[in-house]
């Protein structure tokens, strides 16, 4: 704070009021850009930790993306092969029918034997 004059000529290093309360606005200004600059840093600093989260993040979500393209690029590889195999046997003479016919006889035995032993069990 400087010092006030109350009437002229009484001293050199007296200030005039108005010359006084613009110093005094400038000060309380430049206070409040120094507030406003220490809180938009640290907002800039928060942004900063936050884009770093989030490209952590982004680099997670592209590896599991790349992980699951080599994953189903395979799966349909390997469904491609069955495919092929699958109309190779289509067209292949059937030499298993008759065990085809024996198998399902034996299941059918099997079925038969499980539901009386069920049964049974179930009568004692």
């Amino acid at each position: 704070r400087l010092p006030a004059s109350g009437a002229p000529g009484d001293g050199e290093g007296s200030v005039p009021a108005y010359v006084q309360a613009l110093l005094e606005q400038t000060a309380e200004s430049i206070e409040r850009m120094q507030r406003s600059a220490v809180e938009s840093e640290r907002e800039r600093r928060v942004a900063s930790e936050q884009l770093g989260e989030l490209n952590t993040q982004l680099t997670r979500l592209s590896d599991l993306i790349s992980r699951e393209s080599r994953d189903l690029s395979a799966l349909a590889s390997s469904q491609d092969d069955l495919g092929g195999l699958i109309r190779h046997l289509a067209h292949q003479p059937n030499p298993n029918a008759q065990f085809s016919e024996e198998l399902r006889a034996e299941l059918r035995l099997m079925s038969r034997t499980i539901a009386a032993a069920l049964d049974q069990r179930q009568g004692d």
